[in-house]
């Protein structure tokens, strides 16, 4: 690079990519397969989706460090959402706990005097 007549030398040092990787469990760690998890950048953008594997396990790679939120969510569990920071050409781990939710099932009927009519 020039400036006015004198030639300028800059280094320029770049961060390499970091990756995320973790697990998702359940409280007593065992492992929920098929989770999805989401990565979302500080705006609430969604940087990153994948899926956890049959053990639980998940990686995202080539992240630019800094702070993001994890989550994860799976059938009949309540979805988890945490802060992690990704530091520049590191692993994070990161694992992700899944709490049991309620499944609910059953039928709707209609009174006895059948479904309401609006005129209008």
């Amino acid at each position: 690079m020039t400036v006015g007549e004198r030639p300028v030398e800059l280094d320029v040092v770049l961060g390499g990519a970091g990756r995320l990787a973790g697990s998702v469990l359940t409280a007593d760690g065992t492992p929920v397969r098929e989770a999805i998890v989401t990565l979302t950048n500080v705006h609430g953008e969604v940087v990153s989706t994948t899926r956890s594997g049959r053990e639980g396990g998940y990686v995202i790679t080539e992240l630019v460090a800094g702070e993001y939120t994890l989550a994860a969510s799976a059938p009949a569990f309540r979805p988890a959402a945490l802060p992690v920071t990704v530091q520049a050409a590191r692993e994070t781990r990161q694992d992700v706990e899944l709490a049991g939710g309620a499944v609910l099932r059953g039928t709707v009927r209609a009174g006895v005097g059948g479904p309401s009519r609006t005129r209008g």
